[in-house]
C-alpha cells in the first residue's frame, strides 16, 4: 500500500499545468480559422482524441451503427454583487486528458463579432469561458439533467453561437433556445452594463434566469457547482458537487476577490477539494484536474487569469473585455 501510495505521489508531480498558448485568426472563412487552428494543435488535438475513451469506447463505435449515423463535471463559480463590485470568479476543471491541451483563440471571422475564447483542443470555441466585442461574456459549469433530448442540440453548438451575441438579450435568447439535448450551467455577464445573471438551461425547453441584484451595501456571494441549483428536475447526483457545496456551507461567504480565490483554491476536503492540482492528487484527490482559474472584474473591465492554486495570487494573463487582448500580467497589476 505504501509503494502505491508513493507512486501515486510521484506520477502526479509530474503533472504540471502550462500556460496557455494564444491562437489569433483574422479572416472571411470559418472553413480557414479550423483549418489553419488544426495545423497549429495538429499533434495535441490528437493525443487528446486519442487518449479521450468515452470518445474511443463510447461515441465513436455508436457512431458507426445505423442509429449513430444518423446522429452524427467540472467546474466552479463565485459570483459576487454589490454596487461597488461586480465580479465572477471561475475554476475551469477538467479530466487528466485536457491537462496542457487547451488554447486561448481570439479570432474575427466574416461579419460576425470578434471574440476570445478558452478553448479544449479539438471541441468547438467555448466549452469554458469566452467574451466578445458587443460586451457578452460568460463562463459555463457543466450540469446533466436525468431526461435527455435525443437528436436535440448539443451544448457545445448554444456556446459557439453565443459568442456571435448582440447584446445580453440576445445572448439569452440563444442560452434558452428551444430544442436542446440536455442543457448548461451560463454565468453571462453584460460588460457594459456590469450586470451578471445565472441560467440553469435543460432538455425539452426549461430554464430558469436570475439576475444577481447589487442593491444595498453588503456584498451578495453565490457559489455554482455542477448541479443544477435553482432549476428543480430530476439529475443525477455528483460526489465532486456535493462535496464542493457541502464545504462552501462550511466557510464565511467571500465579500472580496482574494476571499473568492481563497475558496476556489480550499483543498481541505482531500477526496473532492474544490481546487485540483498535483497536490491534491497526492493526498487522495479522486477527481480531475483544475486547468485554470479566472476573474472577470466587470467594475475594471478586465479578467486575470492564475497559474497553480489561486490563493496564492500567482497572475498569469489580462484579459481586456474591452479591447479583446490577452497580455501577461505584470508583477505590479492589482486584482
Amino acid at each position: 500500500m505504501r509503494l502505491e501510495v508513493l507512486v501515486v505521489a510521484l506520477w502526479c508531480a509530474f503533472v504540471v499545468v502550462y500556460a496557455d498558448e494564444i491562437f489569433e485568426f483574422y479572416g472571411d472563412s470559418h472553413y480557414e480559422f479550423g483549418r489553419q487552428m488544426g495545423l497549429r494543435f495538429r499533434d495535441k488535438i490528437q493525443d487528446r482524441m486519442r487518449l479521450n475513451t468515452k470518445l474511443q469506447n463510447l461515441l465513436l463505435p455508436f457512431a458507426k451503427t445505423s442509429t449513430g449515423r444518423k446522429l452524427l463535471d467540472r467546474c466552479s463559480d463565485i459570483v459576487l454583487t454589490s454596487p461597488e463590485i461586480h465580479v465572477v470568479a471561475h475554476n475551469e476543471d477538467s479530466g487528466e486528458v485536457d491537462v496542457n491541451r487547451t488554447a486561448i483563440v481570439i479570432a474575427k471571422i466574416g461579419n460576425e463579432p470578434k471574440f476570445v475564447a478558452y478553448t479544449y483542443l479539438g471541441d468547438l470555441p467555448s466549452g469554458a469561458f469566452g467574451f466578445n466585442e458587443n460586451g457578452v461574456a460568460f463562463t459555463l459549469n457543466f450540469v446533466q439533467p436525468s431526461e435527455i433530448f435525443v437528436g436535440g442540440l448539443g451544448r457545445g453548438f448554444i456556446s459557439r453561437d453565443l459568442l456571435t451575441a448582440k447584446n445580453a438579450n440576445d445572448a439569452t435568447s440563444i442560452i434558452t433556445r428551444e430544442g436542446q439535448a440536455a442543457g448548461h450551467n451560463f454565468q453571462l455577464m453584460d460588460v457594459r452594463a456590469k450586470r451578471v445573471w445565472n441560467i440553469e438551461v435543460a432538455s425539452f425547453n426549461r430554464h430558469l434566469i436570475y439576475k444577481f441584484k447589487d442593491e444595498g451595501s453588503a456584498v451578495s456571494a453565490f457559489f455554482h457547482a455542477n448541479q443544477y441549483q435553482r432549476l428543480q428536475i430530476a439529475q443525477p447526483l455528483y460526489q465532486s458537487s456535493l462535496h464542493r457545496l457541502h464545504r462552501y456551507s462550511e466557510l464565511t461567504p467571500p465579500k472580496t476577490i482574494e476571499e473568492a480565490l481563497v475558496v476556489l483554491g480550499d483543498q481541505e476536503d482531500r477526496s473532492w477539494p474544490v481546487f485540483h492540482d498535483s497536490l491534491s492528487h497526492a493526498k487522495g484527490d479522486l477527481s480531475g484536474w483544475t486547468l485554470t482559474t479566472i476573474v472577470f472584474n466587470l467594475d475594471k473591465g478586465n479578467a486575470v487569469s492564475f497559474l497553480g492554486n489561486p490563493a496564492y495570487h500567482r497572475q498569469n494573463l489580462v484579459w481586456d473585455l474591452f479591447n479583446l487582448t490577452v497580455l501577461p500580467s505584470g508583477t505590479s497589476d492589482s486584482l
